[in-house]
């Protein structure tokens, strides 16, 4: 085989800088992969309570892993319907173990500034869209593209692709712009899932210091700076997935649009596919 084929068949191409996209990137590059990354070339603001679910090696080596606490306020039924109402897809997909109980975490902001400064100077700053998209493959010719940029960004047939989301309100800790959540409760690292009418929000967070409050779509409070939030669910869109000689991907909550997508996950599943693709 050719060097160039050789070449082409470690090439990967990922879309997007924000977390998810640089720790493919990294779990790309820890495989010897021939990798470039797509995006406006700036480090994403994070606002409010987050964490990561499992360490990614290279990038949390050095960090403690700490523990978030689950804990449910109220019955399990009426937090689903305060959040949910009676959509039963969505409620039937959440139990009561899920709510409750202590698990590992580790740094999500040191992790990502990490990476993002491991990677800046292999981050090509392009606007993206479906237009930008094919120009992209045909240069590079990368046997695999990761992308997580929010997925209508890519799609070729919006008026014929559904993107389901549920509209809630938000608040969350970003000291940078001065803005931050109200915190009903001091106690660190617990994440509160609130079943009972009153108080009307439905989560509160504070996570490394970082505090995050949400209310249901049905419940407007009056706070500060709050932010109305689109949060993926499911889609019918399939652009780009079947793209001849190029595998597409797309990962990340907003890039797989879906409400299961951690960014930890975009690095371990890279590991996986590559493994696979025997790259």
């Amino acid at each position: 085989m050719s060097g160039h084929l050789l070449k082409r068949r470690s090439r990967v191409v990922v879309l997007g800088c924000g977390p998810a996209g640089l720790f493919a990137a990294h779990a790309a590059k820890s495989r010897g992969a021939d990798v470039h990354i797509f995006s406006k070339k700036r480090r994403s603001e994070m606002y409010g309570a987050q964490y990561l679910h499992s360490g990614i090696p290279g990038l949390t080596d050095d960090q403690q892993a700490g523990t978030v606490e689950y804990r449910l306020i109220g019955e399990l039924d009426d937090y689903l319907t305060k959040v949910y109402g009676e959509v039963i897809p969505e409620r039937s997909a959440i139990s009561k173990d899920k709510l409750v109980g202590v698990y590992p975490a580790w740094d999500i902001r040191r992790a990502y500034h990490a990476a993002f400064e491991r990677y800046r100077e292999d981050i090509m700053n392009e606007p993206l869209s479906a237009a930008s998209m094919m120009p992209i493959i045909m240069e590079f010719r990368p046997a695999l593209v990761i992308s997580t940029i929010p997925a209508p960004t890519l799609c070729t047939n919006p008026n014929g692709h559904a993107f389901d989301t549920r509209k809630i309100w938000a608040v969350g800790d970003a000291p940078e712009r001065g803005i931050f959540a109200p915190r009903p409760n001091e106690e660190p690292n617990v994440i509160w899932y609130n079943g009972e009418s009153s108080p009307a929000w439905y989560r509160y967070s504070l996570i490394n210091g970082y505090a995050a409050m949400e209310w249901p779509e049905t419940v407007k409070p009056f706070a500060d700076n709050l932010a109305e939030v689109q949060k993926p669910i499911a889609t019918s869109c399939d652009c780009w997935m079947g793209a001849k000689r190029t595998r597409v991907v797309r990962m990340g909550r907003y890039g797989a649009w879906n409400r299961h997508g951690h960014s930890h996950q975009a690095y371990w599943r890279t590991l996986d596919l590559l493994k696979e693709m025997k790259i």
